[in-house]
């Protein structure tokens, strides 16, 4: 790890970006373009998220499960693990049994998750796309959306499949650690790159003007970021690497917009030699997974 590459207070004060804004070229982004990891959001409440991870912890493990057995796999204290359960039972969103002590989602939570999954549609075939990418390229896999002004993870898939959960610990992209939910810069990352480069010339002069701090002098010459999205566009993938902590390159693609208009964007990571020599062979693997999902 170089110097420069540090973190302070799990962010960085500047990343680099390699390949991604200038072609060829190693461009070192602002101290305002940093990587906001899940929890630094003003008022941020924790307790919201909890409730979902409790019900992403039962489709994980398909089973009934102990308090104590939620607390250890959610990383929190008893207490809190306590209050929490009751609430969800109290809102009739987990059915409880004295008798073994044991917490299961209730019929109200099924409900609310089959009415989401047939209005998401495409969205719902997303983790299996991921899952069947990690495993045919042994490559660490992940989808992010556009968030205003970043790239949200918003899930993945690592090649070390058994330290998946929970959704919210910290993963492996490509050598570092970087948890789902994270924001990534939009300008300077892979995944930043494919999205932008599917978005009109209007959409695209307006991120960069949102995006002018972090830019620095780029923001002044729009036209040679243009340019290098319309290079994007045409090979259809970006390809680069951004430094957090240490180096991650990776493939980055869109998928067809969804109903509502989102475009997520699949990319594939790992180092910088692994992914340039199979190169090829990922983007024609993507590209042939995206054109067999359903229209």
């Amino acid at each position: 790890m170089r110097p420069d590459d540090r973190a302070s207070d799990s962010r960085l004060d500047r990343f680099e970006s390699y390949n991604v804004l200038v072609p060829g070229e190693t461009i070192v982004m602002e101290p305002f373009a940093r990587f906001a990891e899940p929890g630094h959001l003003f008022n941020y409440s924790k307790s919201a998220i909890r409730a979902i991870e409790v019900l992403e912890l039962f489709r994980a493990t398909g089973r009934r499960l102990k308090a104590r057995e939620i607390a250890r796999a959610l990383e929190i204290g008893p207490s809190s693990a306590d209050q929490l359960l009751k609430t969800l039972v109290d809102g009739a969103y987990l059915q409880f049994d004295p008798s073994t002590k044991l917490y299961w989602p209730s019929p109200r939570t099924a409900s609310l998750a089959g009415g989401l999954a047939a209005r998401l549609g495409n969205d719902i075939l997303l983790e299996h796309f991921i899952e069947t990418a990690r495993n045919d390229l042994d490559r660490n896999v992940n989808i992010a959306i556009s968030q205003g002004t970043a790239m949200q993870i918003i899930m993945g898939r690592l090649r070390r499949p058994e330290i998946e959960w929970p959704s919210n610990r910290p993963g492996e992209l490509g050598t570092s650690l970087i948890p789902i939910g994270t924001r990534v810069p939009l300008f300077g990352s892979s995944s930043g790159a494919a999205w932008l480069s599917m978005q009109p010339r209007d959409i695209i002069l307006s991120c960069i003007a949102q995006c002018r701090r972090e830019l620095g002098p780029l923001a002044d010459t729009p036209e040679q970021l243009l340019t290098t999205l319309d290079q994007v566009r045409e090979q259809g993938y970006a390809f680069g690497g951004i430094s957090v902590r240490n180096n991650a390159w990776g493939i980055s693609m869109t998928f067809p917009p969804t109903e509502q208009g989102i475009r997520h964007v699949v990319s594939v990571s790992d180092g910088h030699a692994a992914l340039e020599r199979d190169r090829d062979r990922i983007v024609d693997y993507l590209r042939q997974k995206i054109a067999q999902l359903p229209a």
